[in-house]
């Protein structure tokens, strides 16, 4: 009797594991997230390298970013559903910003970027003492020696 009801013991282990398992496997297997991808170009076409992607949620202020690959394209991975607001920036163009993107649950959402040519901005400091001038009075003056006025014609 002992042999069987062990026998029923194991059994009732070897099942009880095998449904937590499958239900830890069905519950990984749910998501409540989605991706953004796309990609950046200029005004021509071309592809504009690493160029920094923010996605930022309008509900919880929640800022994901990342950057576009050589081929300018990028993703951001497991992005909570909601809605949110994608910038793309890149040096020596203008910054370009999308509203009311909805990333649903498992979902795909492509948001691609024509990039503008901005100005081109360039900040140059110059450290260095300013003569001393006298911007109170117009009068000049100086030291003339003995020699110099011998001289004088």
């Amino acid at each position: 009797m002992e042999k069987k009801s062990m026998g029923k013991n194991m059994f009732r282990v070897v099942m009880c594991t095998s449904l937590v398992l499958a239900a830890m496997y069905s519950l990984r297997a749910q998501t409540v997230s989605g991706t953004i991808l796309g990609l950046i170009q200029d005004q021509q076409g071309a592809v504009v390298a690493k160029t920094e992607v923010t996605a930022r949620n309008l509900d919880t202020g929640a800022v994901r970013k990342t950057t576009a690959d050589d081929n300018g394209a990028y993703r951001i991975f497991s992005i909570p559903a909601g809605p949110y607001e994608v910038s793309a920036s890149a040096a020596g163009f203008k910054t370009e910003v999308r509203t009311g993107i909805a990333v649903t649950v498992g979902s795909d959402i492509s948001v691609n970027f024509s990039l503008t040519v901005g100005a081109i901005s360039e900040q140059v400091q110059v450290t260095g003492d300013a003569p001393q001038v006298d911007a109170v009075s117009s009068t000049l003056g100086g030291f003339v020696n003995s020699t110099t006025i011998r001289e004088l014609p």
